[in-house]
């Protein structure tokens, strides 16, 4: 039995051509080299793609000024694409924000007003039930309205009254009796100024407990290598922000508080901030932020904790 030539093929089915395509490039492929092969795959779309990758990773990797600015621009763009809801809050709020605003100031008197206005502020937070409480200014000053300062720079008092007004204690230690009672983190801030030699301060602090990763000594820096082994915390610690510098608050004021926290901000190359970290180092010395500090005092912890990883950039 003879095939007739001119009879119609019959069509053949998807997986079939598919499966026949495939073995036609197979007997192709055998009769190539390796070389060959690289050469014919290495087309013009497929060379610029990759160059255009590689490029693109290499400008990642350098973190130039151009890219940081792009991806600032992608990430406000998709904030205004999706922005964040925002959900009414319930009768009973968990967080409360107490404003000196222009009606208080109004009110009391500019700022800075007498410490005991903020000692009869912690004394109303607490009767009203408030668990921890954060101040995010710095009281770096004693009081100079307090009852013996404003009798030195008071002219024309008599003097009994000024013998009676240096008797007197300090709004200072008015409002440390107060900073006692209650769950209070006064706040602090890194800054750097290359003129100070802060060697020898040691600043009031929280401890923090880090608990470092474990790196493999083949891919750990140079520098962090102790006794064969990668010292992961000291690792992750050079992507904290770091100060030669802090201020924060008088010792009678610093000694009373149960918590210290940074309120630091650095801003975007384009002066906005969009990101707090959560810890800052001054001087090789480890210092939480406000939020973290009243987080620790709310759950009970003597120390903050946390996980340090060398992969993020900074804490935030």
């Amino acid at each position: 039995m003879t095939a007739d030539a001119s009879a119609p093929r019959r069509p053949l089915s998807p997986l079939a051509w598919i499966a026949n395509k495939w073995r036609r490039r197979g007997a192709k492929r055998k009769k190539l080299t390796w070389r060959q092969r690289l050469v014919a795959w290495f087309t013009g779309a497929r060379f610029m793609a990759l160059v255009l990758l590689v490029g693109l990773w290499v400008l990642h990797l350098q973190d130039i000024g151009p890219v940081q600015s792009l991806q600032l621009a992608t990430f406000d763009f998709y904030q205004k694409l999706k922005p964040r809801t925002v959900v009414p809050l319930p009768p009973v709020p968990g967080v409360v924000i107490v404003d000196i605003d222009e009606l208080s100031l109004a009110k009391l008197g500019q700022w800075p007003w007498p410490r005991i206005y903020l000692s009869d502020l912690v004394n109303n937070l607490l009767a009203f039930g408030a668990g921890p409480i954060g101040f995010d200014v710095f009281f770096t000053e004693e009081d100079r309205l307090s009852p013996a300062k404003f009798a030195v720079l008071t002219d024309g008092l008599p003097p009994e009254m000024v013998a009676q007004l240096k008797t007197m204690r300090s709004n200072d230690d008015i409002f440390a009796d107060k900073l006692r009672q209650g769950l209070v983190v006064l706040g602090q801030t890194g800054f750097d100024d290359k003129s100070l030699d802060r060697s020898k301060e040691v600043p009031t602090g929280t401890p923090p407990a880090l608990i470092g990763p474990k790196l493999d000594p083949a891919k750990c820096p140079p520098i962090y290598l102790k006794d064969g082994a990668c010292d992961g915390i000291a690792f992750a610690l050079g992507k904290v922000p770091s100060f030669n510098g802090i201020a924060g608050n008088v010792p009678v004021l610093d000694k009373a508080a149960p918590g210290h926290g940074v309120v630091t901000v650095e801003p975007e190359r384009d002066g906005i901030v969009r990101r707090v970290p959560a810890a800052i180092q001054v001087n090789g010395k480890i210092y939480s932020s406000l939020a973290l500090d009243m987080l620790r005092l709310a759950a009970g912890r003597p120390t903050s904790s946390g996980t340090i990883r060398p992969a993020l950039r900074r804490l935030c």
